[in-house]
């Protein structure tokens, strides 16, 4: 990727028109304009200033670098412990409704106690179990997405587990534009009662994005996992946009997630503020 272009993302990736950052080169804009064109380029000198005010590494502003390896499953859990875990005390209630001879009364007892743990557990737990299925790869050449059919997100889970999980390839060149979402709706950040905090998985604030392909076709990608701060997507997702918005997809992010990653800002909190300024 040439220079005008880097400069010309990572400006735009750090919310600034090119106005603003000639005024914090004390230039002109036409100045900015021209290194964007390419119809000139910056000295030494300004190539440092652009690296402190864009807040990234000289290399990485005058050399296109991936940031993430690659492929990368995007969301996929790293075992399957967290399932097991989680299944093991309904399991002995369903196995109890099986051994029981009794009234039937006797081994609907279990069984409903079962079903209704089953509800207690995914209400109190931290971890989506949609991630064994919903996760998606991304890769140098495009995405790869999941298309496990399933009305139950418990059957989907099933077939992931026993290897009958489908995925369609989207090359970069078919992809039109991803929209991130991250619903603020009724919500009124930590100065509320009403605040959903990321403990729990049901009661945090839906995040995700949309992929519109070139034939108006759209995929949902699941960005759960970017939550947790230590997770490598939350470390990667940025890098990845990027390397997307260099390929010529437009990337719509109405909340401002990217730039509150970027600036390494609490983007869950950032997003409220500017809800409170719209």
């Amino acid at each position: 990727m040439i220079l005008n272009n880097q400069i010309k993302i990572y400006r735009q990736a750090a919310g600034l028109t090119q106005e603003q950052l000639a005024e914090k080169m004390y230039l002109s804009r036409q100045s900015i304009s021209k290194w964007e064109n390419g119809e000139s380029y910056p000295s030494i000198d300004n190539l440092i200033l652009l690296s402190d005010i864009l807040s990234i590494p000289l290399d990485d502003l005058v050399k296109e670098k991936l940031n993430f390896p690659t492929p990368f499953d995007f969301g996929k859990p790293k075992s399957k412990k967290p399932l097991f875990v989680a299944s093991f005390f309904p399991c002995l209630l369903f196995i109890a409704s099986l051994l029981e001879t009794g009234d039937l009364s006797l081994r609907l007892i279990p069984l409903f106690a079962g079903i209704f743990s089953i509800g207690i557990i995914r209400s109190l737990t931290p971890f989506d179990f949609k991630r064994y299925y919903s996760y998606f790869t991304v890769h140098r050449q495009g995405i790869e997405v999941d298309t496990t059919t399933g009305k139950l997100s418990s059957i989907k889970i099933l077939k992931s587990l026993f290897g009958k999980r489908s995925t369609k390839f989207i090359p970069l060149k078919s992809i039109q534009s991803i929209t991130i979402h991250f619903d603020t709706s009724g919500y009124q950040g930590s100065d509320g009662m009403d605040y959903r905090p990321r403990q729990m998985y049901l009661v945090r604030e839906s995040f995700f994005m949309t992929l519109k392909t070139n034939e108006n076709d759209i995929y949902t990608l699941d960005l759960d996992s970017v939550y947790y701060p230590s997770s490598k997507e939350n470390q990667y997702f940025y890098s990845i946009c990027c390397y997307l918005y260099k390929n010529d997809i437009k990337i719509m992010d109405p909340c401002k997630i990217l730039e509150s990653i970027h600036h390494e800002y609490e983007f869950i909190e950032e997003a409220y503020k500017l809800k409170k300024e719209s």
